[in-house]
């Protein structure tokens, strides 16, 4: 059924109930009118089996145009068996009323557009819905058919459930490998809402596979955000808004980037149906059951709690969830970048400095077939950390998250992160696939920390320091700050998502609002500046980068702004994939005090998609920088050092293939 269908109690279908056609079927009630046809519900007369009656309007049924594409659509659905795809039953005419139909499996269920019209779809729901039907255009591919009308409106969920979503008018679809025949005379026909830049005559006009996944990018959008992006206006206008991936602010921070791919205008940039699946498979749940859930758990105390302890009731879960919400425990926020960058400087290999094992801070249940890996030594507790004086920043910045020598040994604060509670306890929370995690590593459930005592002092956390106390795992980083009343936008930094659906979660649940959170995937060999930026403040000064393009094509420039710029000193570092370092030159500052960076990438290798960070450091003295294999280290160690004020500014891009 598709959006038309609300119209129908304000006219009737051009067939009457009770007609019948050929003595096989039977037309029971209009449940659809469209542009060129009308839907049905009918049954077959012998064995009562409901169908869909799809049928031409009467004044197109002379048409030989339309009937071929009746005739097409008869012939596609025959080609394709997949549960995401309408099944096709028979196309005929009825010689008595001469009226030509197509009957299909009937699904009863509204169209995608009029549920999400009701409420946005979760991003779990969203992942479950666009993996189904992006499993169903493999086959479709496979076959050489190439939907070209891929809408809200074409998307039926039988049952109301994603879980039994289908893609239904396949009345526009080319054949490939039967020619490259255009349809109705070489006029568009589909939606301009959600066609594909080539659709309309863009990179060459060659209307292949990446076309459908362009619709199908613009369809994952809407149903995060509960309403269509607007891609229509003029033809001058629509051709305009495909020339750029178009606004994604809105759009859940988990699935953004991966929508962001599906709609770049190059479609040589679009992911495969393959990699668009994988990607999305850590957005689905694999389990209700809320023993399972992922649980930070102490640094000090992980290694030998992840080994041995005995799984929990799910009400236990539940309870620490809420403690580690509630409690600041003795001092858990008391940090200062001194202590930070000498926490950072003692550490072996460079990592997040929460995560003192190593680990991932999110567990899950141990696969039971998998071997159990070796025990680690159990991490020294440190002694709690009287703060010295903070040296400034420029904006007197709040200091960065806390690691694991300024942590009290403290049974109350044990629980050393915010885990995740269930926000409601009729809906258990959805559950990543280990591949989410960011060490990829499997653990058992950490144990139960001791009971909080009642008398403990509840701690008040700002969002900032909160976003930055937040382990997400050996390679993470995040930072943050309210732009207005239960308004803010998280930047955060890491190999995989999984981290940030954790975050997202367990922010709703301390603050009671959704936080725009920005994802930011990088490389391993990146990891070492990821640490070095947890142990300063990032972007607390007035400096900002801006790029003329932050997702560059395999031939553009880099080319940057560094402007506010207020100390006497600035250096711009760039990270490379490799974990390459290079000190970057400015040009002569303009009168305002901005620093222009231009700087020519080698072109990466075709499909790929190459992670960049921008580092600029300002101070009052002059730090001397070069790089090395140590840059991160090295230069922590003359911030340490320093007498007088300085800043860190960090920018992230990306370079396609």
């Amino acid at each position: 059924m598709t959006r038309e269908q609300n119209e129908t109690g304000k006219r009737s279908g051009s067939i009457k109930p009770g007609t019948r056609l050929n003595d096989i079927y039977e037309v029971t009630e209009l449940l659809a009118v469209g542009g060129m046809s009308e839907v049905y519900k009918g049954h077959n007369i012998q064995t009562l089996d409901e169908v869909a009656i799809k049928v031409i309007l009467p004044h197109l049924a002379s048409d030989e145009q339309v009937i071929s594409l009746f005739k097409q659509e008869a012939s596609i659905l025959n080609s394709l068996g997949h549960d995401a795809i309408v099944r096709y039953h028979v196309f005929s005419v009825d010689r008595l009323t001469n009226t030509a139909y197509l009957t299909m499996e009937l699904v009863e269920g509204p169209s995608l557009y009029e549920r999400i019209r009701d409420r946005p779809l979760s991003l779990a729901e969203a992942a479950k819905l666009i993996s189904r039907i992006t499993s169903g255009l493999k086959i479709a591919h496979e076959r050489g058919v190439i939907h070209r009308d891929i809408s809200c409106d074409n998307i039926i969920l039988s049952g109301g459930n994603v879980e039994g979503a289908k893609l239904i008018d396949f009345g526009i679809a080319r054949l490939g490998i039967g020619g490259d025949r255009t349809l109705l005379a070489g006029s568009f026909a589909g939606k301009y809402n959600y066609v594909s830049p080539e659709q309309l005559g863009l990179f060459g006009g060659d209307v292949h596979e990446p076309s459908d996944i362009y619709s199908l990018g613009l369809v994952f959008a809407a149903a995060l955000r509960g309403k269509p992006i607007d891609m229509s206006g003029t033809h001058a206008d629509v051709v305009r808004k495909r020339q750029a991936i178009p606004d994604l602010s809105t759009i859940h921070p988990a699935a953004r980037s991966i929508i962001q791919r599906m709609l770049q205008p190059n479609p040589a940039l679009r992911p495969k149906k393959d990699e668009i699946i994988d990607l999305l498979r850590p957005m689905i749940p694999t389990s209700r059951d809320p023993a399972s859930r992922r649980v930070p758990v102490s640094a000090a105390s992980r290694n030998d709690r992840s080994q041995n302890a005995p799984k929990q009731s799910s009400g236990k879960w539940i309870v620490l969830g809420c403690l580690a919400l509630i409690l600041g425990g003795g001092g858990w926020y008391a940090y200062d970048n001194q202590t930070q960058i000498k926490t950072y400087l003692g550490a072996g290999k460079a990592s997040q400095p929460v995560t003192a094992s190593g680990k991932s801070e999110f567990k899950l249940d141990a696969d039971p077939n998998a071997a159990k890996p070796e025990p680690k030594p159990q991490a020294e507790p440190a002694k709690p950390v009287t703060p010295p004086d903070i040296k400034p920043g420029v904006a007197d910045a709040k200091p960065p998250a806390n690691t694991v020598e300024s942590k009290p040994e403290t049974d109350t604060a044990d629980v050393e992160k915010p885990a995740n509670p269930a926000a409601d306890a009729g809906v258990q929370p959805e559950t990543p696939k280990p591949e989410t995690l960011a060490s990829g590593d499997r653990q058992e459930p950490a144990k139960q920390p001791p009971a909080a005592n009642d008398t403990a002092v509840q701690v008040a956390v700002t969002e900032t320091d909160w976003i930055r106390q937040f382990a997400g795992g050996p390679c993470f980083f995040s930072h943050g700050a309210p732009n207005a009343p239960n308004s803010i936008n998280i930047e955060g930094f890491a190999q995989k998502v999984g981290p940030f659906i954790e975050m997202e979660r367990a922010f709703i649940n301390k603050f009671g609002y959704e936080p725009t959170i920005n994802v930011r995937q990088i490389a391993d060999a990146q990891c070492d500046a990821l640490a070095f930026l947890a142990a300063v403040p990032v972007n607390s000064g007035k400096a900002t980068f801006m790029l003329k393009n932050e997702v560059l094509g395999p031939a553009d420039p880099l080319v940057a702004t560094l402007s506010g710029i207020e100390l006497k000193n600035a250096q711009v570092l760039l990270v490379r994939e490799d974990g390459t370092v290079d000190m970057l030159k400015t040009t002569e500052r303009s009168s305002g005090g901005d620093g222009v960076i231009e700087l020519k990438l080698a072109a990466p290798r075709k499909g790929a998609s190459i992670p960049y960070i921008l580092i600029a450091i300002q101070s009052d003295e002059k730090l001397d920088m070069t790089g090395s294999k140590d840059v991160f280290k090295t230069l922590a160690d003359r911030l340490r050092k320093l007498s007088g004020k300085y800043s860190v500014t960090v920018k992230y891009f990306r370079q396609q293939g």
